[in-house]
C-alpha cells in the first residue's frame, strides 16, 4: 500500500490545500482518491509543524507524519507535480519561494531559451517546470552539491511523459554551481532558488539547510556572467534580509536587475526564531515583520543581466 500527502497551491499562491491519498500500487500517479484535509490561507512552510499544530485539522497532518514517518509529499502547482521523498538526506520539498520563482518564469517571455541550467536544483521542481512548460528548450542541466538531491531530481524528471522530453538533452551533475561543468558550456538561462538568509551563526560557509547562508547567492552572481550566452539571463530568488548583499554583488560583477517581483511570506527558520537577539535585530531593521505569533519576510525574484552578455 502506498500512502502520500499532497500539497496543492492555488494559481496566485494565496491558498495551500493538504490532501491524503493511498493506492495499492507503488505508482504514485495511480493515486486517484485524494481526501482533502485542510485548506490554509497565507501558505506556511511545507514542514512547519508548529503552525499545523495551531489548527485542529492541521493536527491530522502531524499524526500522518508520526504514523507514516517516511510518507512522500507531492507538491502540485500550475499543473506541475513533484515528489519529495524523506529518505533522500538533506533534501527539502518545494516551498513557497520555489513556487514564486516558477510563477515568475511563467510570466516571462522565454521563447529565446534553448539551453538552461537549474543550479542548486534540490528535488528538481524549477527545472521540471521549465521542461514541461517551455518546449523550445532542448538542453537542461540539473546541478546540486548534494548527490541525494540529484537522485531525487532524476526520479521527478522520470515522471514526465516521455513524449514531452524524448528529444531533449537532460543532464544531471553533482556540482557546486558550475565547478564540474566544462567552461566552454554556456546557457541562455540560469535559474536558482539558493539559500538567501545571511546568518552569523551559520555552521558552515556554504550554508545550512535550504535557507541559511549567502555563499551560493554570491557565487552565482560572480560566475553567471561568464556562463551565459549573448543576451542570457540569470533568474533567482533572494530575501529582503540579503538585499544589501545582492546589490553589492551585482555592483562588483557588472550585474543589473531588469525586472523584479516581491511577495510577503511566512518566515519559518527555526535557527533564527530561536535566536532572540538576532530576531530582534531583524525586526528593528524592518527586515522581518511580526503579526501575532507569526513572522513574515519579503522574498524577491529577480531577472538579472550582465554587461558582458549584452
Amino acid at each position: 500500500m502506498t500512502y502520500m500527502l499532497k500539497i496543492k497551491y492555488t494559481k496566485n499562491l494565496t491558498n495551500q490545500i493538504f490532501y491524503f491519498g493511498f493506492s495499492r500500487n507503488n505508482n504514485y500517479n495511480l493515486i486517484k482518491n485524494w481526501k482533502k484535509i485542510i485548506e490554509l490561507k497565507n501558505p506556511i512552510s511545507t514542514l512547519d509543524t508548529y503552525r499545523l499544530k495551531k489548527n485542529k485539522k492541521g493536527k491530522i497532518i502531524i499524526d500522518l507524519f508520526k504514523k507514516y514517518k517516511d510518507i512522500p509529499i507531492l507538491i502540485e502547482f500550475n499543473d506541475c507535480k513533484n515528489i519529495w521523498l524523506q529518505k533522500y538526506k538533506n533534501t527539502f520539498p518545494a516551498n513557497i519561494d520555489t513556487l514564486f520563482l516558477t510563477n515568475f518564469l511563467r510570466e516571462r517571455k522565454l521563447s529565446f531559451v534553448r539551453s538552461a541550467i537549474d543550479v542548486g536544483c534540490g528535488q528538481g521542481f524549477v527545472g521540471q517546470y521549465l521542461l514541461e512548460k517551455y518546449h523550445d528548450i532542448n538542453t537542461l542541466v540539473f546541478t546540486d552539491i548534494n548527490p541525494y538531491a540529484i537522485k531525487l531530481a532524476k526520479i521527478n524528471i522520470a515522471m514526465i511523459p516521455k513524449k514531452m522530453i524524448n528529444k531533449k538533452k537532460i543532464i544531471f551533475n553533482v556540482s557546486d554551481t558550475f565547478d564540474n561543468i566544462p567552461k566552454k558550456i554556456k546557457f541562455d538561462l540560469i535559474v536558482s532558488n539558493p539559500p538567501y538568509v545571511p546568518y552569523p551563526k551559520a555552521k558552515c560557509v556554504k550554508g545550512d539547510g535550504p535557507y541559511l547562508g549567502v555563499y551560493l547567492l554570491q557565487k552565482l552572481i560572480k560566475e553567471s556572467g561568464n556562463r551565459l550566452n549573448k543576451n542570457g539571463h540569470l533568474i533567482l530568488n533572494y530575501s529582503v534580509i540579503s538585499s544589501d548583499k545582492v546589490r553589492k554583488y551585482l555592483r562588483n560583477f557588472n550585474g543589473k536587475i531588469i525586472d523584479e517581483k516581491t511577495k510577503k511570506v511566512s518566515f519559518w527558520i527555526k535557527e533564527i526564531l530561536q535566536d532572540k537577539k538576532f530576531l530582534r535585530f531583524l525586526i528593528r531593521k524592518g527586515l522581518l515583520e511580526k503579526k501575532g505569533d507569526r513572522y513574515f519576510q519579503e522574498i524577491r525574484v529577480a531577472d538579472i543581466i550582465f554587461a558582458e552578455n549584452q
